[in-house]
């Protein structure tokens, strides 16, 4: 991969350029990640030189170490920085073509994948900047957002987007309880990757945005204490329950997973 003496933003001219290489129009080496007709430096970064990761959080933490370790919530709001980000790990995030090309359609939904939307729901879409954005937020609760169906190998973009989207999609839930009670249902801890069959049927992650819907209309879900909703879930989501004991102690995992966030204002 290549090295770089800080991270870039891409101009507007950069982000109308990666549009045409994603959607398969140009070939990528149309593209110079480095050029300044494309790309602008953004100062006080550090040098950034992205390494091959089994999880997303490897790549998250290349990114922020490039920031020096201070890494603030306007970075979020720089759609050219995760726009460049998109086209430098390209490679491990987004699918070729049988012709080696992308082939990302063209719609504004696809496009939120690399250039992030000013929408809520869409911005959640970013494959890049949804973990970095969460993981900065929570810290080691959100292992799940960061994680992927199955080890990836070399040649693999990363898996569980079905996943992820039904867990960061609605604003309601980016809260550090469901952030926790996601993790405790669909994150395998002694593998590291997504639980089996998370992502559609009983109890998968699409059915608990939906009960949160549900439960929002009868219960005051801000600041509802974890074990509380874990308890209120139907018996459908038993099967996801079975590593977590009925003593266990949600606090104590709690403080010592999102001591590891990086949340700075």
């Amino acid at each position: 991969m290549n090295s770089y003496d800080g991270l870039f933003k891409f101009t507007e001219d950069g982000m109308q350029k990666l549009v045409s290489v994603m959607t398969g129009e140009e070939n990528e080496d149309s593209l110079n990640d480095k050029s300044n007709q494309y790309c602008i430096k953004i100062e006080g970064t550090n040098s950034y030189e992205p390494k091959t990761h089994k999880s997303k959080k490897g790549f998250v933490l290349d990114i922020f170490k490039a920031f020096g370790g201070e890494v603030k919530e306007d970075i979020f709001q720089d759609k050219g920085l995760w726009a460049w980000l998109s086209f430098v790990l390209r490679d491990y995030f987004y699918k070729k073509d049988v012709n080696g090309k992308f082939n990302v359609p063209e719609s504004l939904n696809s496009r939120a994948t690399y250039i992030p939307d000013n929408d809520y729901t869409l911005k959640r879409r970013h494959r890049i900047l949804t973990p970095a954005f969460f993981y900065w937020k929570y810290g080691d609760l959100a292992d799940l957002i960061c994680s992927t169906t199955k080890p990836r190998e070399d040649g693999e973009i990363f898996s569980g987007g079905e996943v992820l989207n039904n867990i960061t999609s609605q604003q309601e839930m980016d809260t550090p309880v469901f952030t926790h009670i996601a993790r405790r249902l669909y994150y395998n801890e002694h593998t590291g990757y997504i639980k089996y069959g998370a992502a559609s049927g009983a109890g998968a992650a699409r059915r608990l945005s939906t009960i949160r819907r549900q439960l929002e209309h009868t219960w005051d879900l801000h600041g509802i204490p974890q074990k509380n909703l874990w308890d209120m879930l139907p018996k459908e989501f038993d099967k996801y329950k079975k590593d977590t004991p009925n003593d266990f102690d949600w606090d104590k995992e709690y403080s010592i997973l999102i001591s590891q966030k990086i949340c700075s204002h």
